[in-house]
């Protein structure tokens, strides 16, 4: 039977001898020798990564995607440093909220959450701490040495509580013993296979989770191909775009997002330093472990040196066995952008030849930041949330009422609703000092044209969330749920603003699919290369 009639059910018990019969005409086999080919290609282990990872784990670990091996320290060095590191910062923030409440003519509320108030004054907890250390400074209190020792302790216990709870720690540590025991296996230099399966969109995926060529940055970087081939100027121009596709920022400049001639110019410039790790990596940890994907770019810097010298050349007779892996710009806007003729969405998602690549997530992000500098569509959000809260609070407080009667006037009522509003106004403030994040863009704009609902997107947000907002874990659950919802709504916007083409078309689908459907036919089509598909 055809794979995809594996994986595929029918909704409504319709008949399936149609799409039988069509998938009958096919040569089957076809389809299936990519996934036999994949099956065929030999790998080695990446052994000089692998000594890196295991030395790394040995020294605590915690570098890109290799977890930390070690709890990490949830408590102050000393009492003292507790008093002056929590206590007295407490009371200091608490003051200069009571400070900004009284300049700005606001109502001054001692109940209002740490993070809102630092966030109000200073933009932050961490700008918070950085403005009272300080002062400190400033009146003799400690030294410049102990302000650079006190920040470090401070953020490296926030941290360790706020983003790296134990129970997720252990799960990822015994995940990485079993990567290393594995990998010990493989550390002969004999290759090694994938067992490869195809899902019902034609994509193939290897069959395992204790390796995978697939995985994350260090499962990707411990394999190289078994069998070499001769490196060419062409292959060499791959080479050093994918290195710094791993390193992704230097200097505080996206090296993804620059022409490809200043990316090949930086490669030149810095090879110095590539060389320079693949010689003496553990020497070089500040350097390298701060690339976006560290793990690759290790890799990256270990087969520059073998195949490159000094000035540049490539060296007499040098093969590789690299992987570079390469992926579309979203490809389900690519085919929007395809159907609709949309030049700006096409450049946008890299359909046409431009020196300097396009970025549609970044597109959207940008848009998402407009959305919050547009007073008339946020006073427009701002009221629609507030009124909908006040919609659910009242339903609340009748349900939960002996006699369901409620007296909108009441002391409890105005107080969870002013607290409801401060939430969804902290949101708003909260969203305009991250904004324009790529990252939070990324998820919900390209699920969102392969059927992401609002509550999928919503999801997505709140994952990305939990990593860049600082206070994330010390919010109520409802603070959280207010952030993530005005945060899906800009986002949806955005994406309906800046890709709008994209976006009806997305709309037309689902209403013909719906109405082909409705009248008891199934949606069949057929692939641009000829895959039977099924829906």
């Amino acid at each position: 039977m055809h794979p995809i009639l594996k994986l595929k059910k029918l909704n409504g018990g319709l008949k399936i001898h149609d799409f039988q019969n069509a998938v009958a005409k096919d040569d089957i086999p076809r389809f299936m020798a990519a996934n036999t080919y994949l099956q065929q290609t030999p790998f080695v282990l990446n052994s000089k990564v692998f000594e890196v990872a295991k030395e790394v784990w040995g020294m605590g670990g915690d570098v890109g995607a290799l977890p930390p091996s070690v709890p990490r320290n949830t408590k102050f060095s000393s009492d003292e440093l507790q008093d002056l590191l929590y206590v007295k910062l407490t009371r200091w923030i608490e003051e200069k909220y009571k400070a900004h409440c009284e300049a700005s003519g606001l109502v001054y509320d001692s109940d209002v959450r740490w993070s809102a108030k630092t966030m109000a004054v200073f933009g932050g907890s961490i700008k918070a701490q950085e403005a009272y250390l300080a002062e400190l400074v400033e009146n003799g209190t400690i030294t410049v040495e102990q302000y650079g020792q006190y920040r470090r302790e401070y953020n490296e216990i926030r941290e360790a509580k706020v983003y790296n709870n134990e129970p997720k720690r252990y799960s990822q540590f015994l995940q990485t013993i079993g990567l290393i025991r594995i990998c010990e296996e493989l550390n002969d230099g004999n290759p090694f296979y994938y067992v490869w399966t195809m899902d019902s969109r034609g994509r193939h995926y290897a069959v395992c989770t204790e390796i995978n060529p697939q995985g994350d940055d260090l499962h990707k970087s411990l394999h190289l191909f078994a069998e070499s081939v001769k490196l060419t100027h062409k292959g060499l121009k791959h080479i050093k775009l994918h290195t710094l596709t791993c390193l992704d920022k230097l200097d505080g400049v996206d090296l993804t997002k620059i022409s490809i001639t200043d990316r090949l110019d930086t490669f030149d410039r810095i090879l110095p330093n590539l060389l320079e790790v693949a010689d003496n990596p553990l020497d070089t940890m500040d350097f390298w472990t701060k690339a976006g994907e560290p793990w690759g770019f290790l890799a990256a810097c270990f087969e520059v040196r073998k195949v490159l010298n000094a000035d540049g050349t490539i060296k007499s007779g040098a093969t590789t066995n690299l992987p570079i892996a390469k992926d579309g710009s979203c490809n389900a806007l690519q085919y929007c952008a395809a159907l609709t003729r949309d030049e700006v969405l096409a450049k946008e998602v890299n359909l046409v030849n431009a020196e300097v690549p396009g970025d549609v997530y970044r597109l959207v992000a940008n848009g998402s930041a407009k959305l919050l500098k547009d007073k008339e569509y946020m006073a427009d959000l701002l009221s629609k949330r507030v009124s909908l809260a006040k919609t659910k609070l009242i339903k609340e407080l009748k349900e939960s009422s002996e006699d369901g009667k409620l007296d909108v006037e009441s002391e409890a009522f105005v107080k969870t609703l002013k607290k409801s509003t401060a939430e969804i106004q902290d949101a708003v403030s909260i969203l305009a000092g991250i904004y324009p994040n790529r990252k939070l863009a990324k998820q919900p704009t390209m699920t969102l044209f392969y059927g992401a609902t609002f509550l999928g997107m919503k999801d997505q947000g709140e994952k990305v969330l939990k990593d860049i907002v600082e206070d994330w874990n010390v919010m109520p659950r409802s603070a959280q749920a207010s952030l993530t919802t005005v945060n899906t709504l800009i986002t949806r916007e955005s994406i309906a603003r800046n890709v709008a083409g994209a976006d009806k078309l997305m709309k037309i689908s689902k209403f013909l699919t719906k109405f082909v459907v409705s009248k008891g036919h199934p949606l069949m089509w057929s692939t641009t290369d000829g895959l039977m598909m099924l829906s």
